[in-house]
C-alpha cells in the first residue's frame, strides 16, 4: 500500500512544517508538492549555550525514510512522502538530525 504525498506545510518530526522550494506546478491537496532533494528551512532553534549554539537546524534536505519508493516522479524529482526524512545536518541536542516527515495528503498515495 502507498504511502501519503508530502506536501509544502506538512509536519515534520521536530515540530516544523516543510518550509522552502516546492513543486509549485503539482498541488496535492491544494498544496505545492515536496519532493526528495527539496530543502527545508527549519526554524526550530538548537539547545542554547552551553549545550549548543541556538542556532536553528536548518536547512535541511529530503531523503528517502524507509519502504521509500522513487519511480513518481514530480517536476523531475521523486516524490516526498509520510516516513521520508529531512536531514539537518545543524540538529544538535535535544533532537536527532533525522527530521521524518510525519504527515502527508491522505487521499493522494504514492507507491
Amino acid at each position: 500500500m502507498g504511502r501519503p504525498a508530502a506536501r509544502l506545510g506538512d509536519p515534520t518530526m521536530h515540530g516544523s512544517a516543510l518550509l522552502g522550494a516546492a513543486c509549485t506546478t503539482v498541488l496535492i491537496g491544494g498544496k505545492p508538492a515536496w519532493r526528495i532533494t527539496d530543502q527545508h528551512t527549519c526554524s526550530i532553534p538548537n539547545a542554547p549555550p552551553p549545550a549548543c549554539d541556538g542556532a536553528p537546524h536548518g536547512p535541511g534536505v529530503t531523503t528517502p525514510g524507509p519502504g521509500a519508493t522513487l519511480t513518481t516522479i514530480i517536476g523531475g524529482k521523486p516524490a516526498a512522502c509520510l516516513g521520508d526524512i529531512v536531514m539537518e545536518p545543524h540538529a544538535l541536542v535535544p533532537l536527532p538530525p533525522n527530521n521524518p516527515i510525519v504527515q502527508g495528503e491522505p487521499t493522494v498515495l504514492i507507491g
